[in-house]
């Protein structure tokens, strides 16, 4: 399976890529975002890649992050959607944008999506709206706690982790947060 691509442009259009890898082309699809942000024929990239298989053959779509690949794949998982309407999505939208929308159930900014319906948008909204409620609803952990844990000699990772620990540690001081921390 093809998960990452490395190689110079050998050719490139807004929505897609000719991608050399050591003699080997791959035509990958592109949103336009990803696109943009490619240089220019000559240039060396890297891609996450999600290969597509259909009775047709495979098409392969590419992505400068993981969160776009990531966006990606959740929008496929909805009904409906398939590679084309979701490369249309991030093409038009940031990942915020498109967050932003599905949280706050706008499925007029997702209709405005040339190949998003308001049948396709109600679907995107229903079946995801749940996977950013909990990162929204979670309490960003104190960062000046965290420094303070740090400057003490605990590990960044381990800081956060000690304080996460703390039953309802974002109604506390800095001064309790770090006093239980060193409990732990």
């Amino acid at each position: 399976m093809i998960g990452y691509l490395k190689g110079k442009i050998l050719e490139k259009s807004p929505m897609g890529l000719i991608l050399d890898c050591s003699g080997i082309g791959f035509f990958i699809n592109l949103p336009l975002s990803t696109s943009a942000k490619l240089g220019d024929v000559g240039k060396e990239v890297a891609l996450y890649i999600y290969p597509h298989f259909q009775e047709s053959g495979m098409e392969l779509y590419g992505f400068l992050t993981k969160e776009e690949k990531s966006m990606f794949l959740l929008l496929l998982s909805c009904p409906g959607v398939g590679p084309k309407a979701g490369l249309s999505v991030l093409s038009r939208m940031e990942i915020e944008e498109i967050k932003k929308a599905i949280k706050g159930r706008k499925t007029d900014v997702l209709k405005k999506v040339p190949g998003i319906g308001p049948k396709k948008a109600e679907m995107i909204v229903f079946k995801l709206r749940d996977k950013f409620k909990e990162v929204a609803e979670e309490a960003v952990v104190p960062e000046e706690a965290v420094e303070v844990l740090v400057s003490l000699g605990v590990s960044r990772k381990e800081a956060i982790n000690k304080i996460k620990a703390i039953p309802d540690y974002g109604t506390l001081s800095t001064e309790e947060i770090v006093k239980l921390a060193l409990k732990r």
